[in-house]
């Protein structure tokens, strides 16, 4: 192809003719090809919507939004490093739209809140709690797991939380 259009007819490219010009030529060529394909994954990451879940990094953050609240609360403890963490968010973004009425969704990231993940004792990321009256009422759902096993932990919450009332 290039000797066609680079009018190399006498079967010696100008651009290729020797192994230094072929691996200065190669070089550009695969620099503007990981260039392309690098720029490609940014779009893609740029492209996600807002986050529906309130960010708390202060405890009386935390004690406002999860402890006082009047309906359970789902809190993801996360950190912004963390490959499972960014495969649970679009998860708990679903969620929080199945049960925006019911339940309140609050993530804590780790990193940025040390004092309340030595508090509830966060081992591994991520970590999903659900309060309730303020107080925990699940074992703490550590990993990333399937939308099926925060569906029946929230609907336990619920139900528990009606039962109260």
């Amino acid at each position: 192809m290039l000797g066609y259009f680079g009018k190399c007819t006498g079967g010696a490219c100008p651009l290729t003719a020797n192994p230094l010009r072929g691996g200065v030529f190669g070089m550009f060529i695969g620099a503007a090809l990981a260039m392309a394909i690098s720029t490609a994954g940014c779009q893609k990451e740029q492209t996600r919507g807002p986050e529906k879940s309130t960010q708390v990094t202060t405890t009386q953050e935390f004690n406002g939004h999860v402890l006082q609240a009047d309906k359970p609360v789902l809190v993801d403890f996360y950190a912004t490093w963390c490959g499972p963490c960014k495969r649970l968010a679009p998860i708990i973004d679903e969620l929080t739209d199945e049960y925006k009425d019911r339940v309140q969704f609050v993530k804590v990231d780790g990193d940025k809140s040390r004092d309340l993940i030595s508090q509830y004792g966060i081992k591994g990321y991520p970590t999903v709690l659900i309060f309730s009256g303020g107080k925990p009422v699940n074992r703490p759902l550590v990993g990333l797991r399937g939308a099926a096993d925060y569906r029946a932990a929230l609907d336990a919450a619920i139900t528990s939380d009606k039962g109260k009332g």
